[in-house]
């Protein structure tokens, strides 16, 4: 399918957005660091500094019912709270040292993931703090809270997902393979997915002001490479993606009329994935020099704040006009001679498909291949004769085109027939023994078996003795490079 165009919102200066919330206006807030600020975006994009704390940053953002903004900080641990006028103040001293996760839940209580104690507090309308859950990790990086009021909560050090009753009482549902739960989501029927990573905390090194030392967070091994999302409903968890990237760094579930999918920013390399619950994945997009850390889900599509360049951009509604994919080389093993190349797709009206192939005979293409057939558009997928020449090694790419942005194509298979070169079988081995009628034992097979019985019956033929002795066992080996069914005669 074609990506979502990747637009730029605001130029933001601060080097993390690390989260991310949306006002009953539009208006967009970011909370950032190395310097702790939040900047307010409007609807059309003007940014203004709506908050300059004296922290190092902003790592959590939550609206309460009357439009008041509550950010999360650290190394000091205090929750501030900024007025719909912009008037800031203290909410709470946590007497922690990182706020990870900020959520109100249904009674309008304000909710706090906490490190480096592991602690889940709870605060009251007037700032009070009070321990609600304690974690056996050190650190709980996220927080979700459903609409009868059980916490989820997801922790670094073992990797732990926690489920925690209006009461306070936790259990695991899952302890992960990964060292840290970094990101948790919902999905539409009421499944929870969590996003696991292998790599570093979220406090990173670089995060602190020359004149303010940043605590720095020590990772620990992990029993396993690269990130994972897993999906759990009810009591099975289903592991529903895997990458080897090591940081899995901000996730959300997106509902369509086609479904459902998850989307995942894994850094460094800055990738934006599209999963669906069965485990289908596509690319999205690529943050040029840039990590997604966090994302929003909003009308306007998905908002994205980049860490390293500390930006804020924009999946939209709209697809690109045109993308371009090509697959892997496909190995034939021999020289083949290729025949139609069909697929199956989705080719929505105002959008189409353009095949092409090359072909070679080195594993990975270079001057020698040929050059790309010319592809040939075509609104519904049928058979067409590839007119690549004959080669080991065939390579396709698929050309997407809309001329409707709100649609899209989707390939989702392949097919290219080939015939190999049909080469000569070839006789590996042969022996000659003198001839002694065997006999069957146990343990041979009914080939085997049926060969001495053969045998005997051909020995009772009266013969010279000297003809008897003159009689040979000869035994071959055989293969076919095309594996084909040989026939000896």
């Amino acid at each position: 399918m074609l990506a979502p165009v990747l637009e730029e919102v605001a130029d933001l200066e601060a080097l993390y957005v690390w989260a991310l919330v949306q006002d009953r206006k539009g208006n967009l807030y970011a909370g950032t660091g190395n310097e702790g600020k939040i900047f307010k975006i409007d609807s059309k994009g003007n940014v203004s500094l709506l908050f300059d704390s004296p922290e190092v940053g902003i790592h959590s953002l939550a609206l309460d019912r009357k439009g008041n903004l509550l950010a999360g900080s650290s190394p000091d641990g205090i929750v501030y709270r900024i007025t719909p006028k912009g008037e800031a103040s203290t909410f709470c001293h946590t007497g922690e040292r990182y706020i990870w996760a900020l959520a109100f839940g249904p009674d309008g209580a304000l909710y706090a993931a906490t490190g480096d104690q592991g602690n889940l507090l709870k605060i009251s309308p007037e700032g009070t703090s009070e321990e609600f859950f304690n974690s056996t990790d050190d650190h709980i990086m996220c927080l979700l809270i459903d609409e009868k009021g059980f916490l989820y909560a997801g922790s670094a050090g073992s990797g732990l997902i926690y489920r925690i009753t209006p009461e306070g009482k936790g259990r695991v549902l899952y302890d992960a393979p990964e060292k840290e739960i970094h990101v948790l989501a919902f999905g539409s029927d009421g499944a929870l997915y969590a996003g696991a990573m292998s790599g570093s905390e979220r406090g990173n090194p670089s995060e602190k002001r020359p004149s303010t030392p940043s605590p720095k967070v020590v990772p620990t091994p992990s029993p396993v490479e690269g990130c994972a999302l897993y999906r759990i409903h009810g009591d099975a968890v289903r592991k529903v993606w895997r990458s080897e990237h090591p940081l899995l760094l901000s996730l959300l579930v997106r509902s369509s009329p086609s479904g459902e999918r998850i989307l995942v920013g894994t850094g460094k390399e800055g990738m934006l994935y599209a999963v669906d619950p069965e485990g289908t994945w596509s690319t999205l997009a690529k943050l040029e020099e840039a990590q997604p850390l966090s994302m929003l889900s909003a009308e306007e599509g998905v908002f994205i704040g980049a860490g390293d360049i500390g930006r804020v951009h924009r999946l939209t509604p709209s697809y690109a006009k045109q993308g371009t994919f090509e697959s892997q080389v496909h190995d034939a093993t021999i020289i083949s001679r290729w025949g139609t190349m069909s697929i199956r797709a989705e080719v929505p009206e105002g959008s189409w498909i353009a095949l092409a192939t090359r072909s070679g005979n080195t594993e990975r293409p270079d001057d020698t291949w040929s050059d790309w057939v010319a592809p040939v558009a075509s609104s519904e997928p049928s058979g067409e004769q590839v007119q690549s020449p004959p080669a080991r090694f065939i390579q396709y790419r698929a050309t997407l085109t809309t001329s409707v942005e709100t649609v899209t194509p989707v390939l989702q298979e392949v097919a290219i027939a080939g015939l190999q070169t049909n080469l000569r079988p070839k006789i590996t081995s042969v022996t000659c023994s003198p001839f002694a009628a065997p006999r069957v034992e146990v343990g041979k097979s009914e080939e085997e078996k049926a060969e001495g019985s053969a045998l005997r019956e051909a020995l009772k033929v009266r013969l010279p003795q000297t003809m008897k002795r003159s009689l040979k066992r000869v035994r071959w080996r055989a293969q076919d490079p095309n594996k084909d069914r040989l026939i000896y005669t």
